[in-house]
């Protein structure tokens, strides 16, 4: 059993149109900006299943507000005032109203009731595999399950319906939990043949488990060791240990009781109260080491880790933040093994009691990344992926950590974002291609090297290296206000493949990005080619093309008029699609700044371009797609062999890049790069100047 989706109507930042989340069957990363709606989603999960009742209530915070809305009773139409009988009367108030501004209406709408819903869907796919011990969840809840229709999977419908009112001193919340035994539409509030009780014992079969961001560690832990222990004492078996523990706490308190401060303490102590107190019970006063009754001392009981500094054990509540949210899954996940275990037999030590167990359990933890390093954020993210497998935990994890993220496959994120307009949030799933095409083995190792593109304010899909390191430096000569830093501005290489399925993903995260691509001239498959795959490309992702002059056949782009290529290229970039011209950014880069380039290259001028043509172009028709006055030299092509083909391509442009002064970047940097930066800024919300 797991929560297959979750829907939010009017609660927090989910308007009355409502949202709906879907979840992945172990393990769902929720990622997105500060204040998209993260806490909300764990917040709506609590309101159904969480243990405390506290964490269960809503309360006015909890009710959605658009932007012209507000809490209040609904304003009172006030009466005009009397008419004013004498002249000097109506001369003074004309003159008052004549002097008075006019007053503008209140654009301000005050709610004064509103309906609140949170709604899970529950799938079942032990139904598809009998073999998984979980039937007996499924024979309980059968009587709530419902198919959307002939042939469909049974599923299990669960609804919180609130309905807020306004009060001046208190607002009045109403709820109710409903099984709903239908997929169709019910309607909130009216009593309906769909709707059965949702009851405290139903409630009580499911539970989230919930680490927030913002934590009391040691309150947190105190909570999980003491429903460990009211576990244990409830479940373990303490028939053989009564005897030997009561002789053991005789023998304990007989020489407690002799120690000599201890005696003159309790016998002036005993003489005191009898001075007070003469009744014939309770005269003897006693220090005591240990409760004597188990329960009790289980009850006591303190948990330490050892060996600390110094050979002492050290109690858990002296655990670091980070520590302490460590060792909280650690106990959570114990005791859900040994609840699992003890459900299915009885191993030693323990006995039979007739309890009511969680048929799911829901672990959340919120940007653990704020108190844990990398390297022990990846074991937490690892402990709770692995218990997440068991039919009945899921995981839910939501962070702004890429590290977090390399642990978590992209069919297991939903990126939310928030719409400042609207006031209002909205969840996306990472849109992949087909499972069973190249495309889409290629842009899921792309996405799992690259997650920071989820948190990127900007991405930019590029060929290779090279646009990693060369980009940020030029942008920064170029506008000081223009800063790539790879924590809001994602760098993706594409390798020259499958860029419409990275077109697609981004546009479906809403996040906004710009696409670098190689012109290639000269090499196979290059020049104005390369200009009908970005086409055809976008017409795959349904963007609309001009009437321009498009061959059909690849070949017939070569000899397409030099009018219409530009044409093309100008288009491609109101589609914030760009070319490095004429091959690609490293030659670009090195017609650019010849002097810089050369010293690293450190290599003569060649008398002919025999074998270096070659090593540029490969089996394409090399410099006869060129015209004169933008054909590389020969010394041009021997500096791309040496640099980019027999050297590392990082490491020619950052030596390139450390040797040029900002003026001298401003002043020939290649046009195809201001006008990317140009557009990136206007995509970051700076203002567009000139260089």
């Amino acid at each position: 059993m797991f929560i297959e989706s979750l829907y939010l109507r009017n609660f927090r930042c989910f308007g009355d149109q409502g949202a709906k989340i879907e979840f992945d069957e172990t393990l769902t990363a929720i990622v997105g900006a500060n204040g998209a709606g993260k806490t909300a989603i764990i917040g709506a999960l609590q309101k159904l299943f969480g243990t405390r009742a506290e964490d269960r209530r809503l309360v006015r915070e909890d009710v959605h507000f658009g932007r012209d809305e507000e809490p209040g009773a609904t304003r009172e139409v006030v009466a005009p005032p009397p008419a004013v009988s004498g002249l000097r009367d109506i001369l003074s108030e004309a003159g008052a109203a004549s002097a008075a501004d006019p007053v503008e209406p209140d654009p301000t709408v005050l709610v004064s009731s509103r309906q609140v819903l949170i709604e899970v869907i529950l799938a079942f796919p032990e139904l598809d595999d009998p073999v998984l011990d979980r039937m007996g969840a499924v024979a309980e809840i059968f009587r709530a399950m419902s198919a959307a229709g002939p042939g469909d999977a049974l599923k299990a419908r669960i609804r919180l319906e609130a309905t807020w009112t306004y009060g001046v001193d208190d607002d009045d919340i109403q709820t109710e939990m409903f099984w709903v035994t239908s997929m169709g539409d019910v309607p909130f509030g009216e009593r309906d043949v769909a709707k059965l009780a949702f009851s405290a014992n139903d409630r009580r079969r499911f539970q989230v488990r919930y680490l927030p961001a913002t934590r009391d560690g040691d309150a947190i832990l105190r909570q999980a060791l003491r429903e460990l222990l009211v576990w244990l004492e409830k479940f373990g078996d303490w028939s053989g240990g009564r005897e030997p523990m009561a002789k053991q706490w005789d023998g304990m308190q007989q020489l407690f009781d002799d120690m000599p401060a201890i005696s003159r303490v309790t016998s002036e102590l005993a003489v005191n109260w009898g001075l007070l107190f003469d009744g014939p019970h309770l005269r003897a006063p006693r220090l005591t080491v240990l409760a004597r009754e188990i329960q009790r001392a289980l009850r006591d009981l303190s948990l330490t880790l050892g060996p600390g500094p110094g050979g002492r054990h050290r109690s858990v509540h002296e655990l670091s933040e980070g520590q302490a949210s460590l060792f909280y899954l650690a106990l959570v996940v114990t005791l859900f093994k040994l609840d699992a275990e003890l459900a299915k037999a009885k191993p030693d030590g323990f006995r039979e009691v007739e309890a009511v167990r969680p048929w799911l359990t829901v672990l959340a933890l919120e940007e653990p990344e704020n108190h844990l390093a990398p390297f022990y954020l990846s074991r937490m993210v690892g402990l709770m992926t692995e218990q997440a497998r068991s039919p009945a935990v899921m995981g839910l994890l939501t962070t702004h950590s890429a590290s977090a993220l390399r642990r978590v496959a992209p069919q297991q994120v939903r990126h939310i974002r928030h719409n400042a307009a609207t006031l209002t949030s909205k969840v996306n799933p990472i849109k992949l291609p087909p499972i069973a095409s190249d495309a889409h083995k290629f842009v899921q190792e792309a996405v799992v090297s690259h997650p920071e593109l989820y948190f990127s304010r900007l991405v930019i899909l590029g060929e290779g290296r090279s646009e990693e390191m060369v980009l940020p430096r030029v942008a920064r000569a170029l506008h000081a206000d223009l800063e790539l830093d790879p924590a809001f501005v994602a760098f993706v290489p594409l390798g020259g493949r499958h860029v419409n399925h990275f077109w697609r993903l981004l546009d479906g995260l809403q996040i906004p990005y710009v696409t670098l691509l190689d012109y290639d001239l000269g090499r196979s498959g290059g020049g104005p080619r390369r200009l009908k795959y970005a086409v055809d490309q976008l017409e795959v992702i349904g963007v609309e093309i001009p009437l321009l002059p498009r061959p059909t056949k690849a070949a017939d782009w070569d000899t397409l008029d030099g009018a219409y290529i530009a044409a093309w290229i100008e288009w491609l970039r109101t589609r914030d699609v760009f070319y490095s011209r004429d091959v690609d950014l490293d030659m670009m880069m090195l017609q650019a700044f010849p002097a810089a380039y050369g010293a690293v290259a450190g290599v003569a001028a060649p008398i002919s371009t025999d074998g270096y043509e070659e090593s540029v172009f490969g089996k394409g028709k090399g410099l006869e797609m060129f015209d004169a006055l933008t054909a590389p030299t020969a010394l041009h092509l021997a500096q791309y062999d040496a640099l980019f083909k027999k050297g590392s391509k990082p490491v020619a442009h950052v030596e390139a890049l450390a040797e040029l002064e900002v003026e001298a970047i401003k002043a020939r940097c290649p046009e195809p790069l201001k006008a990317l930066f140009d557009r990136c800024r206007a995509l970051l919300g700076l203002d567009v100047g000139d260089l």
